[in-house]
């Protein structure tokens, strides 16, 4: 191999691993945020509690090979106790998960509130890293699911500190 093709070849590496780092810009209802690769996209009819009429769920999923992010947002205008219904979202996803919360936060999005976690998968080591905030009428979720190493990649930490909502 000569120095040329070394250094094309460095070339190449630098430029794609920096593509890859870049992420995808999107607009999801008010959310946006950057995913780490552009998103496959969804709606799903989610059957509501006892009582109350399905919602449609629109999903941004990227599946990775050590992991998925799965980015939602859906109706939630009937919802009058929004820290409450953090704390079902949360809990849904720790009974899913079979584990504990390692990590509980609330906070706010621009004004909005929110909580951000963290649930081990005791079953296959994986973990959950999930942010659920309510924001005008609507429940969003910002999910990451797959090996600790991806859960806590730079593109990931780019994709939960990157989330802002549009001003109305």
């Amino acid at each position: 191999m000569n120095i040329n093709s070394i250094l094309l070849t460095l070339v190449l590496s630098i430029t794609s691993t920096a593509m890859a780092q870049a992420g995808v810009e999107v607009q999801h209802a008010d959310l946006k945020l950057t995913l780490p690769a552009e998103p496959m996209r969804k709606t799903e009819t989610i059957e509501g509690q006892p009582g109350t009429k399905p919602t449609e769920q629109h999903q941004l999923i990227v599946n990775q090979s050590n992991g998925s992010i799965i980015v939602w947002h859906q109706e939630a205008s009937g919802i009058t106790d929004p820290k409450q219904a953090l704390e079902v979202a949360r809990d849904a996803i720790v009974k899913v998960a079979g584990g504990t919360v390692s990590v509980d936060k609330e906070f706010e999005l621009q004004g909005h509130p929110g909580r951000y976690f963290i649930v081990p998968i005791p079953k296959n080591g994986g973990e959950f890293r999930v942010a659920y905030v309510f924001a005008n009428g609507r429940m969003y979720q910002i999910l990451s699911v797959g090996t600790p190493e991806f859960i806590r990649s730079d593109s990931t930490n780019e994709m939960f500190k990157s989330a802002s909502l549009s001003e109305e």
